[in-house]
C-alpha cells in the first residue's frame, strides 16, 4: 500500500526527469511525496542504513519527511510524480518494486504527458493518478497472508518489544527465509520497518509540541532517551529537541 484507501490527494505535479551520473547526494525530507518509474538508468537509494538498487522498470515512493541518500550509478529517464495529500490517516514508509504491469507504465506516461503546469488538465490527471493507485495496489493481495500479518503486528504493537525469532516461528518460517520474504514485500528488512514505524510515530507525537523527549521515547520503544535520540538525528537528520523547535 502506497496510501491508505482513505488518504485524499489533493494536489500533484507530473514530468518527464533525465538525470546524470552523480556523487551520492543527501535529500532532506520534502514537503510532498514523491512517486517514480525508472524508465532507464540506475540509482542507489539510502535511508535507514539500507542500499536499495532502482534499475529500469522500477517504481519508487518516498513519502513526505523521508531523508535519505541518493547516488545516480547511470545516466537514465524516470516518469515522476509529486503529489501532497491532506492528513494521512497511517504513517506511510519508502516503498520499492518491479514492475512489469503495461497497465502501469501506460498510466505513468499518460499522466506525464497530460500534465500542464496552468491546472488545465488538473481533473483528468487527478483521475489518471487515482487508477494509478488502485492498479499498484493490486500486487499487495499477492503478498502471503502470514507475511501481512507479521506487518499488521509490527504496525500495532511497535510499541512493545519485538523479536524477529518470535515473527518467523508465528509465520512458520525459519528466521533467515522470513527475513528475506518480508524485505522481498515490504523493500526492508522487519527490524528495519520496525525502527521506521517507530520513528514515523514518534515524529508525529514530538509535531504536536504535547509530549517531552523521554516521553515519545519510551511510548515508541525505544529502550532508553540516549538511542532514541541518536537514532532520530541519524534518520531524520535533527536531534528531537531541535525537531520540536522547527514546528514550534
Amino acid at each position: 500500500m502506497i496510501l491508505s484507501a482513505q488518504s485524499v490527494v489533493c494536489d500533484l505535479w507530473a514530468c518527464q526527469s533525465h538525470f546524470r551520473k552523480s556523487k551520492p547526494q543527501w535529500v532532506d525530507g520534502r514537503k510532498h511525496h514523491s512517486l517514480s518509474l525508472r524508465l532507464s538508468g540506475k540509482v542507489i537509494f539510502k535511508t535507514d542504513g539500507n542500499c536499495i538498487v532502482s534499475k529500469e522498470n522500477s517504481i519508487t515512493f518516498m513519502p513526505a519527511g523521508t531523508a535519505y541518500q541518493t547516488e545516480v550509478v547511470e545516466d537514465g529517464c524516470m516518469l515522476l510524480i509529486h503529489f501532497q495529500t491532506l492528513q494521512d490517516t497511517v504513517l506511510l514508509q519508502p516503498s520499492f518494486l518491479k514492475t512489469d504491469d503495461a497497465e502501469v507504465m501506460r498510466l505513468f506516461a499518460q499522466l506525464c504527458e497530460s500534465y500542464t503546469a496552468d491546472g488545465s488538465t488538473h481533473h483528468h490527471c487527478m483521475s489518471l493518478f487515482y487508477a494509478l493507485l488502485e492498479r499498484l495496489d493490486r500486487p499487495r493481495s499477492l503478498i502471503p497472508k502470514h507475511i501481512r500479518e507479521a506487518k499488521l503486528f509490527i504496525d500495532r504493537n511497535f510499541a512493545e518489544s519485538i523479536a524477529v525469532c518470535a515473527l518467523a516461528e508465528q509465520a512458520k518460517m525459519s528466521e533467515v527465509h522470513f527475513r528475506n520474504e518480508f524485505k522481498r514485500y515490504f523493500g526492508v528488512p522487519p527490524l528495519s520497518y520496525l525502527k521506521n514505524v517507530r520513528i514515523e510515530n514518534a515524529k508525529h507525537l514530538l509535531s504536536s509540541g504535547y509530549h517531552a523527549v523521554t516521553d515519545v521515547a519510551m511510548a515508541c520503544g525505544f529502550e532508553s532517551t540516549s538511542y532514541f535520540s541518536s537514532e532520530f538525528k541519524r534518520m531524520v537528520g535533527v536531534p528531537p529537541s531541535e525537531y520540536i523547535k522547527d514546528r514550534s
